[in-house]
């Protein structure tokens, strides 16, 4: 049987793979001439397509970027363990 422990950690572990294959990165969303980018803090563009992207989804996804999806699973694992 499964401990709610090991439950919480192997979900932890998918989310930290996942934010690990977005490169990790901080996102920095952006807007000129009507054209959305986002980029992450290495260089890489992550998205930009004239009219692809809505400025509302850059911004969340920015807020929500791999580097702060790895600080919150380093928080929670923190709580978890205390």
């Amino acid at each position: 049987m499964t401990t709610i422990t090991e439950f919480l950690y192997a979900r932890l572990d998918e989310d930290e793979a996942t934010a690990q294959a977005a490169r990790g990165a901080t996102w920095v969303a952006s807007q000129r001439d009507g054209v959305v980018d986002l980029d992450d803090t290495h260089g890489h563009q992550i998205a930009g397509v004239d009219g692809g992207l809505a400025w509302s989804d850059a911004e969340f996804m920015a807020h929500h970027d791999p580097a702060r999806a790895l600080r919150e699973i380093a928080a929670k694992r923190f709580l978890i363990d205390q």
